[in-house]
């Protein structure tokens, strides 16, 4: 396997290939801004909300919620000679 250049290429290509992915996704995670907000107890609350003009969006109607239908009750066993 070592004997041939050409495969001994591919596989440094690749590793290569593999390192700078890897490298931009460490710079992407490390520019990326992770921002929690908590309240006094340290409970994670949602963040505040940003002052853009936002169109007006419909409200979607809440789904009604049907009571199940009652399932029959099972037979008892019978008890064993």
């Amino acid at each position: 396997m070592f004997n041939d250049p050409e495969i001994d290429k591919l596989i440094i290509f690749g590793l290569l290939g593999l390192v700078g992915v890897l490298i931009l996704a460490v710079i992407f995670l490390a520019i990326s801004r992770n921002i929690y907000y908590v309240n006094d107890e340290g409970e994670e609350v949602p963040p505040p909300a940003r002052k853009k003009k936002r169109k007006a969006e419909p409200e979607e109607e809440e789904p009604v919620q049907e009571e199940p239908e009652p399932v029959a009750a099972l037979p008892a066993p019978e008890p064993a000679p």
